[in-house]
């Protein structure tokens, strides 16, 4: 009489679900990580970048306001940040450090400077900044007359 050895493992076709389902979660997490990598348009971020130079801006206007200073706002459109000064461009008059931008500075004066009362100074007309991400645009206004800023 002869016998039939059957092996250890049945032979079997196909995967099961938990390996699909384990195969499908790895392959998500990699795409969710790669496209949060891919620095794709976020108009949050460009938000955020208004909101911090509207903030700046805003803070050098109440200083200049409140004192006999004046204030200046000096953009580096190249780089892509700003520096505060009180009085004078001068390094030793820095009153923080130069912030870099995380988006583009697509349009600005070389610099705004607020004196008394807080409105700026030696302009004449409406000083537009342009903050760009990807096809997002952002605009801060300043009115020279009164110094006010639209955002």
């Amino acid at each position: 009489m002869l016998f039939k050895i059957a092996p250890p493992f049945p032979k079997r076709e196909g995967f099961t679900l938990t390996e699909l389902i384990i195969v499908v979660v790895i392959v998500t997490l990699i795409a969710g990580y790669l496209i949060s990598g891919l620095n794709f348009i976020s108009p949050k971020e460009l938000n955020k970048e208004k909101e911090k130079l509207v903030g700046d801006l805003l803070w050098i206007r109440e200083l200049a306001n409140c004192g006999i200073n004046n204030y200046i706002i000096n953009f580096d459109t190249v780089n892509n940040r700003y520096s505060l000064y009180k009085n004078s461009t001068n390094p030793n008059n820095l009153i923080a450090p130069p912030y870099s931008l995380k988006v583009n500075l697509a349009s600005a004066p070389s610099q705004i400077t607020f004196g008394i009362h807080g409105k700026p100074q030696g302009i004449n007309t409406t000083q537009i900044i342009q903050l760009r991400k990807g096809n997002h645009t952002e605009t801060i206004t300043i009115y020279p007359n009164t110094g006010a800023i639209e955002w």
